[in-house]
């Protein structure tokens, strides 16, 4: 046994940590390094106890399915700043870290090595976890990705020195821990999904145009030629959204919203409008909508001069948003702002990428060197 871990550890040039084998939420409790990471969720939305509905599907007895967690070690939470931990800790952005925690998860047993060499014709554990996807050859190491219970999809590579490492920005530093319903891989650092989602951060160099018309925020996303898929998506997810941003308040509103071309950098796995209305992921895309929202202040962003970052939070979600500019652009979190539009209301910003609420908040977007966007 020993001189098959030194074999395995040798090749992989990873840890193998053994532990009691027991359903996954409690072999996380047997790996010290892991503690914050079941801590997370024990505190996610302010719940005192594990959040049930993780516990009862991933350490339950009579569930025969296997699944790979992905765990962050303590370090690697120590990456995120404190006040962006304690946000993501509230019942208020309880949907984020849900859709944060369940994409370091993969229905599947899969160790590190299948993990990189899973393929669209190995169904592994008899579950299809994979896709072929023919648009990512620039945008991803060799276009085969990895799909989570969150529905998002992540790249896995082996490195020259044989470490895995995962979009760029994560590698596995203890691999292999045996629960008796899969797999976990303890990596160092939190997986930024988001980022892949909205096709990467921004490589915009032009100054914004600006514009005014005599519509409020609302009336302009139902007209605009240029926000017809994020006019779509946003009345079959949030109707009441564009509702109150067609209001006249009393206060300058502010709102973020994604040109048409900025879904055609998404991966097109699934089909995006399905994707971004599904039902029962409403809480957590209602929250990414709103997230680039401000329902006052909105004049803070007005100038289109930023000489030094602005971040405001967000009176809608609590989460910060950061405005910073290089040069002649100007980029909010990972998107680049194409045109301000006054309206009637207040501002609308409409933008190159989806807006990503976690840009950046965990570590570096390309740690490796070989970033997934030309």
């Amino acid at each position: 046994m020993a001189s098959t871990l030194v074999t395995v550890a040798a090749l992989a040039a990873i840890v193998i940590h053994l532990v009691t084998a027991s359903p996954l939420m409690d072999t996380l409790l047997q790996v010290p390094d892991l503690s914050t990471y079941a801590e997370v969720y024990n505190l996610t939305g302010g719940i005192v106890e594990i959040n049930p509905l993780f516990l009862k599907r991933y350490n339950y007895d009579e569930d025969k399915r296997n699944y790979t967690f992905l765990a962050p070690t303590n370090d690697a939470w120590a990456k995120i700043p404190d006040a962006i931990f304690d946000i993501l800790m509230t019942q208020q952005a309880y949907p984020l870290t849900e859709a944060l925690l369940r994409t370091h998860i993969i229905e599947a047993g899969l160790t590190a090595s299948e993990l990189v060499k899973v393929s669209e014709s190995e169904g592994a554990g008899g579950i299809s976890t994979s896709l072929q996807v023919s648009n990512t050859t620039e945008q991803y190491h060799n276009g085969v990705l990895t799909k989570t219970v969150q529905g998002y999809y992540i790249d896995s590579i082996t490195s020259s020195n044989d470490t895995v490492q995962i979009d760029d920005q994560s590698a596995i530093v203890t691999a292999n821990i045996v629960a008796d319903n899969g797999l976990i891989h303890a990596i160092d650092q939190v997986i930024d999904p988001f980022l892949i989602y909205g096709g990467g951060p921004s490589n915009r160099t032009m100054a914004p145009t600006s514009e005014t018309t005599d519509l409020t925020i609302g009336e302009l996303l139902k007209s605009d030629s240029r926000l017809v898929n994020s006019s779509k998506i946003l009345f079959e997810n949030s109707p009441d959204t564009l509702r109150r941003l067609s209001q006249q308040t009393g206060s300058t509103q502010f709102f973020v919203a994604p040109r048409n071309e900025a879904y055609d950098l998404m991966p097109t796995i699934l089909p995006i409008f399905h994707t971004l209305v599904a039902p029962y992921k409403s809480p957590f895309n209602t929250l990414m909508w709103q997230y680039g929202w401000l329902d006052s202040d909105g004049d803070t962003f007005a100038g289109l001069n930023f000489s030094s970052p602005i971040t405001v939070a967000s009176d809608i979600t609590g989460l910060n948003i950061t405005v910073t500019q290089e040069e002649n652009a100007i980029f909010i979190m990972n998107a680049g702002l194409v045109t301000q539009v006054r309206t009637s209301n207040g501002y609308l910003w409409i933008v190159d990428r989806w807006l990503d609420p976690l840009y950046q908040a965990f570590g570096p977007i390309d740690r490796f060197g070989t970033p997934e966007w030309p």
